[in-house]
C-alpha cells in the first residue's frame, strides 16, 4: 500500500476520459492535485468502482481546492493502483486511515509463496464434494419418484453408489456395472 501527499486542485465526480487505446470513453471521477514537490498531477478512475467504495465517495465529496490529504494507493490483482482511501492532514505524520469497505485486492507480486491457489488435491476435494452433492440430489428426486418419503439411508446409499459410477476407474466398468 503507497501514501501519497496532495494538494487538491479540482475534484469532479463524473467526467467522460477516453479510453487509452482511443477506442471510446467511459465514465471516471478525477481528482488534480498536486504532489508534495509541487507537480500537478491527475487521477482518473472508473466511477462505478465508487459504488462499492461508499466511505471514499463520501471522503471524495468532501474535498475542496487546497485540502492537503493523503491519497492511499494500493496495486489490485491486474497490477493497476487503485485509490482505497483519502485521509485529510492533521499535521502529524500518523494520520488514520477509515476501514476499508471490503477486503484489499490480492496482491500481484508473483512470488511463489505469496500466491493462495488452491492445491491439486484441493481442487480434487472440491470437485468430488460437487459431485457428492449432485448425486445426493438425483438421488432424492429419484426416490422421490417412486414412493412419497424418502429416508435419509435410502438417499445416502443411492448417492453413494451414483458416486462410485461417476468415479469409476476404466470404460470397462461403464459397461460392467451400468447403472439400472
Amino acid at each position: 500500500m503507497s501514501k501519497f501527499k496532495a494538494t487538491i486542485v479540482s475534484v469532479n465526480l463524473s467526467v467522460q476520459v477516453t479510453k487509452q487505446d482511443k477506442s471510446g470513453t467511459y465514465e471516471a471521477f478525477q481528482i488534480v492535485y498536486s504532489d508534495q514537490y509541487g507537480k500537478v498531477k491527475d487521477l482518473s478512475k472508473p466511477v462505478q468502482g465508487l459504488k462499492f467504495k461508499p466511505k471514499l465517495k463520501a471522503r471524495l465529496q468532501e474535498l475542496k481546492q487546497g485540502d492537503e490529504v493523503y491519497l492511499v494507493m494500493e496495486k489490485n490483482a491486474a497490477g493497476y493502483l487503485e485509490l482505497q482511501d483519502v485521509v485529510f492532514d492533521d499535521g502529524s505524520e500518523t494520520t488514520t486511515q477509515i476501514a476499508p469497505d471490503t477486503k484489499p485486492a490480492a496482491k500481484a507480486t508473483g512470488s511463489y509463496q505469496e500466491r493462495t491457489w488452491e492445491t491439486a488435491q484441493e481442487r480434487a476435494d472440491k470437485q468430488r464434494f460437487i459431485v457428492r452433492q449432485s448425486c445426493l440430489s438425483n438421488a432424492i428426486e429419484v426416490l422421490k419418484t417412486g414412493k412419497g418419503a424418502v429416508s435419509a439411508d435410502d438417499a445416502e446409499a443411492l448417492a453413494s453408489r451414483f458416486e462410485t459410477w461417476v468415479f469409476r476407474k476404466h470404460v470397462d466398468d461403464l459397461v460392467n456395472d451400468p447403472i439400472e
